[in-house]
Order: C-alpha cells, then sequence, then structure tokens
C-alpha cells in the first residue's frame, strides 16, 4: 500500500505534464502565426515549466525527508528510489543544453504517464479494481492542473521579463 502512495506521489509532479506537452505543442504547431505568436512563446517555455515542477518536486522529497521521518533516514529507504531520482534529474532542464530540447521533458514524464496507461490496460484485463484507476486519474488531473498552473507561471515571468527589457531599452 505505501510504495502504491509513494508512486502516486512522484507521478503527481510529472505526469500530466505529458498531456500539457501534447497539447500545448499541437496548438503551436497548426497554429497560422508566427514564431513570436502567444503559443510559440507558450511552447518554448515547457521546459521551464517542468523544471519548475522539478524544484516543486524537490522541496517536497525535502520537506518530506525532514518533516516526516526519523533521524537516519537513508535514500535506500525510500520506497521508489529509482523514480525518485528520475524526479530529481528533471532539475536539469534549468541549463541551456536541455531546455533547448523540449521533446526531452516529454521523453522525461513519460516515464510517469506510463503508470498510468499500464493501470488502465491492467483494469480492462481486470488485474486490479476501479478504486485504482480513480485514484489515477485524480492523481492525472491534479498533475495536469500542477502543470498548467507552473507553464502559466514561466510565461508570466517570461513576460515580465520582456517587458523590463523593453523598458530598459527606452
Amino acid at each position: 500500500m505505501f510504495t502504491y502512495l509513494a508512486r502516486l506521489e512522484v507521478m503527481i509532479f510529472y505526469a500530466g505534464f505529458t498531456l500539457v506537452y501534447a497539447v500545448v505543442n499541437f496548438l503551436a504547431q497548426n497554429s497560422f502565426t508566427g514564431s513570436k505568436s502567444f503559443l510559440a512563446n507558450l511552447a518554448r517555455m515547457l521546459p521551464y515549466a517542468y523544471a519548475t515542477n522539478a524544484v516543486l518536486f524537490t522541496g517536497w522529497m525535502a520537506r518530506k525527508q525532514y518533516f516526516g521521518y526519523a533521524a537516519g533516514n537513508s535514500f535506500f529507504e525510500l520506497y521508489h528510489p529509482y523514480l525518485v531520482v528520475w524526479g530529481f534529474l528533471a532539475l536539469l532542464f534549468w541549463f541551456p543544453l536541455f531546455n533547448k530540447k523540449p521533446g526531452l521533458c516529454f521523453v522525461h514524464s513519460f516515464v510517469f504517464f506510463y503508470f498510468i496507461l499500464r493501470d488502465i490496460l491492467y483494469y480492462l484485463l481486470g488485474r486490479i479494481e476501479g478504486e485504482i484507476l480513480r485514484n489515477d486519474m485524480n492523481i492525472l488531473s491534479h498533475s495536469m492542473l500542477l502543470s498548467g498552473c507552473t507553464l502559466a507561471i514561466s510565461l508570466l515571468v517570461f513576460y515580465f521579463f520582456k517587458f523590463l527589457i523593453r523598458k530598459n531599452r527606452k
């Protein structure tokens, strides 16, 4: 039970980003406006939003390690250490080498989205109950909301700095 809850905890930060990424790229590629349009800027901000999700995840894990457990808790006492490390790797999207390739954040987030797809398949095959699928859909919707909010915040910061640069040029 605790293993499942720990997996959901990691998935809430990253699983919904896969769908947000797909929708934003679909809209940006099918728009008839130029490369400086709102949708193009939105697509450019995807790696920064994903990196912001990673910062939130890092803060959550630090809070959890500090407040939630007794002293002496080590990395290997985590329920999903590989998923946690994979989640921490999203911090690399703050660096230009990684944020210039937004497809990498899609691939990175798909690892977490895979668990939702797997649970849907297991539900259709009768291996899991509907409660697990409902939990997954709840996590997916909250994760999409979190990813959408971090994308909106990233876009607001982008336009704020753009405004400041224009103001300083005058």
